[in-house]
């Protein structure tokens, strides 16, 4: 139970009122509420949604701050609906911890008028408001942006704003870092929204950038290649699969981008596990991660700029391979390797050491 008459048996309760008439700016007193005291609580606002809030100078802190969030929110929602605020707002919250805070008004009596009654009047309300949410959204106002984007969702569900509204809180959950979050209601968007093609698209993005962003890095962890790369992997899946079904989306263009870093990073880590092998002379073991990182992540011949390791990643693939049939005694396998290099590329710092490997057999008439 959280409440017992007036007094929470947890986190606070806070409660607010103005005069009917007046404003603005308009004039709000009441109290917050805390298991252990009451405070005496005034604050002002705006026409222009500015809050001041004066708290009794023993209240805990951050008690202030959360009152002036209430009243912004609830500024906000009038002023889209074209009312003043409220006459008096109550609002409990059991866990009322700064990171953990969300501002969801319960307004007992308000001054607000009654939900539009034509469809043209429902859509403007909904614009309207979302459009407030999203100068908060802007101004990188992350909880507030939450709170009033959920408020959208609830007032407005039948219109698109409900919609846009739900990746504007999984958006704000992304710019915190808050990934799993935030992946977690992009993929709930999708399950609810597949008709909706352009934004399922723009989901679908966001969970393949959160993905990447996932990846570890430190200055104080191995080298990248010497790491684990599940995180990776994870990566190169989800931006491959969005590409596989949007490559024309406009996300497409920055998913490339990324695939590109991380081809790059999968191909220097089997390059570097390679040549681990070829140190043991374990030759048949170096051939195998080579040939897989050939086989994987090279570039096909039709296929889209960035959805590969670049061309001098991979001829330094194909160098290794040469070099490891070279010890293996494999000289066709060699040849043909080489051969490869100057046939995608015979100009490059590889090229030339290819060139050097080919003269190399024909002198040994191999």
């Amino acid at each position: 139970m959280g409440i017992v008459g007036d007094v929470p048996d947890t986190g606070i309760r806070i409660e607010v009122e103005r005069p009917r008439d007046g404003g603005p700016p308009w004039q709000y007193a009441g109290a917050v509420i805390t298991p252990d005291g009451r405070f005496a609580l005034s604050a002002t606002v705006s026409a222009e949604g500015d809050v001041a809030v004066e708290l009794a100078p023993n209240a805990p802190e951050g008690l202030a701050q959360r009152a002036r969030l209430l009243l912004r929110a609830a500024w906000k929602h009038a002023r889209a609906d074209d009312t003043a605020p409220p006459r008096r707002v109550v609002r409990w919250r059991a866990d009322w911890l700064p990171a953990a805070l969300t501002l969801v008004m319960a307004i007992a009596t308000s001054a607000c008028e009654p939900p539009p009654k034509t469809a043209l009047g429902y859509t403007e309300s909904a614009k309207r408001a979302y459009e407030a949410a999203m100068e908060d959204f802007k101004a990188h106002n992350w909880i507030e942006t939450q709170t009033l984007m959920r408020e959208v969702k609830r007032r407005y569900s039948y219109s698109k704003y409900a919609r846009l509204a739900e990746l504007r809180i999984a958006d704000a959950d992304f710019e915190q870092e808050k990934y799993a979050d935030a992946t977690r209601e992009y993929k709930d968007f999708i399950r609810a929204h597949r008709a909706e093609d352009e934004e399922v698209a723009y989901a679908r993005s966001r969970i393949a950038e959160a993905t990447y962003a996932e990846i570890p890095e430190s200055f104080l962890m191995p080298a990248a290649e010497e790491r684990d790369q599940a995180s990776v992997v994870d990566a190169y899946r989800q931006l491959k699969s969005f590409l596989a079904d949007y490559a024309n989306a406009k996300q497409a263009p920055h998913m490339r981008e990324l695939l590109a870093h991380v081809t790059s990073r999968l191909v220097h880590h089997e390059l570097y596990v390679a040549r681990f092998y070829l140190a043991k002379d374990n030759f048949d073991a170096a051939v195998s991660r080579i040939e897989y990182a050939l086989r994987n992540y090279s570039t096909p011949a039709t296929g889209p700029p960035g959805e590969a390791a670049d061309g001098n990643l991979m001829g330094e693939a194909l160098l290794l391979l040469g070099q490891t049939y070279l010890k293996m005694h494999k000289w066709q396998s060699a040849r043909q390797a080489f051969e490869t290099i100057l046939h995608e590329d015979n100009q490059s710092p590889i090229a030339v050491q290819a060139r050097g490997y080919l003269d190399y057999l024909r002198q040994r008439g191999v």
